[in-house]
């Protein structure tokens, strides 16, 4: 990861000193605790959109006919 990446994520986990943890929070575990998130978010909005998307998709034609020929000819 990028310098400029780490600069956010320095300033968004010093950002919750005193207002989530008293002490702060290590860049492990706020990094951890994203991926948790995220996962979750996924989990809960992404997923169920894509299993609805997938249901709608009809299924493709086959190349084949039942003996094997080509059918485009």
């Amino acid at each position: 990861m990028g310098e400029e990446l780490w600069n956010q994520i320095n300033s968004n986990r010093m950002s919750l000193v005193g207002v989530i943890n008293p002490q702060g929070i290590s860049k492990k575990d706020y990094i951890q605790d994203a991926l948790f998130a995220y996962n979750d978010y996924f989990e809960t909005k992404v997923m169920p959109k894509i299993k609805s998307v997938n249901q709608d998709i009809e299924p493709p034609l086959p190349f084949f006919a039942d003996n094997g020929l080509d059918v485009r000819w």
